[in-house]
């Protein structure tokens, strides 16, 4: 109740605005966060909290396509954000997962992995684009995802090879900037 009476009394003041949506999302009511996060939108569309927030949400309700359309104009507001380019990493990679299951589920493994490897590319620019952002190093998950992103490049290009030895060297630089291994 305190945090809808600061949002209602300081509908400009963001805290009020992000804790009373997160609650919301806590509860498991992403109807009432969907609902709020509109209005507060409405009040300041160039938030990016917010607008990616959104994104966050509607991809959590199933609503993949509009929750890229929310990643994508929260990056246009702020191409510098790690948060924004780690939600956007998420999309595609979790994208590559959900092709993954289907197939595999229908023990189609290989067409799978073909179907999901555009996916993982398009995940990866978005990751580091995070890790070069994150220059705190907040966000475990940017590194987790890379890892995993670099693991399977160098299975593609062979350990040993070129291309190879230099995305081993990235997966150790990130894997040391998180303080892994």
């Amino acid at each position: 109740e305190t945090l809808k009476d600061g949002a209602t009394r300081l509908p400009s003041e963001p805290w009020y605005i992000t804790n009373l949506i997160n609650v919301y999302i806590n509860r498991g009511d992403l109807n009432s966060a969907s609902v709020f996060l509109d209005k507060a939108i409405a009040g300041d569309p160039n938030n990016i909290t917010l607008v990616n927030t959104k994104g966050q949400l509607l991809e959590q309700q199933g609503n993949i396509e509009e929750a890229l359309t929310f990643y994508e104009r929260a990056l246009s507001l702020d191409p510098s954000s790690a948060s924004v380019n780690s939600s956007l990493g998420r999309y595609y990679y979790n994208r590559a997962l959900a092709v993954e299951d289907e197939s595999y589920g229908k023990k189609k493994f290989d067409e799978g992995d073909r179907q999901a490897a555009p996916y993982y590319d398009k995940a990866l620019p978005y990751y580091e684009a995070a890790y070069a952002f994150d220059t705190e190093r907040k966000d475990k998950g940017i590194a987790i995802a890379l890892r995993t992103l670099y693991g399977r490049q160098i299975s593609k290009a062979g350990s040993s090879s070129a291309k190879g030895k230099e995305l081993t060297a990235k997966r150790a630089e990130v894997s040391a900037a998180y303080g892994f291994e």
